[in-house]
Formats: C-alpha cells, structure tokens, sequence
C-alpha cells in the first residue's frame, strides 16, 4: 500500500472517530 494512501486512510479513521466523539456529545 503507497504511503500517500496509507495516510489518506489514517485522516478518514482519524475524521470518523471526531465525527462519532460529535454525535456522542450531542
């Protein structure tokens, strides 16, 4: 796996987990 896409994967895993930390607040 590129490394490029490695990184993309890791920011979308990293956004999901902020996003699911959001919906729980709310």
């Amino acid at each position: 796996m590129p490394a490029s896409l490695d990184a993309i994967m890791k920011q979308i895993t990293d956004a999901q987990k902020k996003a699911n930390k959001a919906n729980l607040a709310r």
